[in-house]
């Protein structure tokens, strides 16, 4: 009887162990996927402005601007 009740804690502390670190695998997979995406994000919102733009948002001229959003 003894014998089988160690079979049954040792198979139960190995499932805990293994469950437990399969749960911080998919959680870290996850955060470094989130992490990923938000970059890509950031990248594509990213829009690096000639000089013509430049200029455009110091003086206001909001056509010129909108000129050149459409275009990326």
């Amino acid at each position: 009887m003894k014998h089988i009740f160690k079979i049954i804690t040792f198979t139960a502390m190995v499932w805990m162990i293994t469950g437990i670190s399969t749960c911080t695998s998919i959680a870290r997979n996850r955060s470094v996927k989130s992490t990923s995406i938000n970059t890509q994000l950031e990248k594509k919102q990213t829009i690096s402005l000639s000089k013509k733009g430049i200029k455009a948002i110091k003086m206001g001229d909001i056509r010129q601007l909108e000129e050149i959003f459409n275009r990326v």
